[in-house]
């Protein structure tokens, strides 16, 4: 009797652990995508900046523009993910966050 409760209480251990250890590398990869996001916003932040500081040195903010447009796109597929593989709640807040960066 005494070597199956060993036995189960290892068992629990064990599962635990693992359920811990799953637990912790989804809350991580969330927090990546995030940090990921709130990057993004940042630049493009920086960048609209930037444009409005050039004036009407065309070559130059043709550049930015595009470099803007890929941000916007990133920005679009980070926010998806965010909601996909982390939840409303977690799109929510980064979504209120990359708000609070731009303004």
């Amino acid at each position: 009797m005494k070597t199956a409760v060993k036995f189960l209480m290892v068992v629990c251990a064990v599962a635990l652990l693992v359920w811990g250890g799953l637990a912790l590398n989804h809350s991580l990869a969330c927090k990546r995508l995030e940090n990921d996001y709130l990057n993004s916003v940042a630049s493009l932040k920086g960048n609209a900046l930037l444009l409005a500081a050039i004036g009407d040195d065309p070559k130059t903010m043709t550049e930015l523009k595009r470099i803007s447009d890929d941000e916007l796109k990133s920005i679009q597929t980070t926010l998806t993910r965010i909601y996909e593989e982390c939840g409303d709640r977690a799109g929510q807040t980064a979504a209120r966050k990359g708000t609070e960066i731009l303004f």
